[in-house]
C-alpha cells in the first residue's frame, strides 16, 4: 500500500501529527534516533518518548491508510487497528490485517 504513496504523501501526513507526536516520529523514524537521543534532544522521558512514538505511528498509519483509501490503493481490504492483529493476505493477493485468535497477544 505505501508504495503507492509518495514520499510527499508521507511527509505531509506527519506533518499533520500533533507536535508532540510529530516531532518524536520525524526524530526516530525519518532521523533515526534513538528513545535516548529523543529523550535528550526533546528533554521528555523515555516512557514519555516511548508513548509519544507508539501514539505518533498509530495516528500515521490511520491518516496513511485514509490517504490510500482515497487514491483507491486499498483495493478494498480492511485494517482493524486492535492490540493483537495479524498480517493475511487475502485471496485477491492483498494483505489484511486482523485480529489474532485467541484474543490478544
Amino acid at each position: 500500500m505505501l508504495d503507492g504513496l509518495g514520499a510527499d504523501d508521507i511527509q505531509r501526513a506527519i506533518d499533520q501529527l500533533p507536535p508532540q507526536f510529530r516531532t518524536t516520529v520525524q526524530l526516530s523514524d525519518v532521523e533515526g534516533l534513538s528513545y535516548a537521543e529523543i529523550d535528550e534532544a526533546t528533554g521528555v522521558a523515555k516512557g514519555t518518548v516511548m508513548s509519544r512514538l507508539f501514539r505518533g505511528r498509530r495516528q500515521l498509519q490511520r491518516a496513511l491508510w485514509d490517504q490510500a483509501e482515497a487514491a483507491g490503493f486499498t483495493g478494498g481490504s480492511k485494517v482493524h487497528l486492535d492490540s493483537g492483529a495479524e498480517q493475511k493476505t487475502g485471496t485477491n493477493g492483498v494483505a489484511t490485517v486482523g485480529k489474532a485468535p485467541g484474543g490478544t497477544r
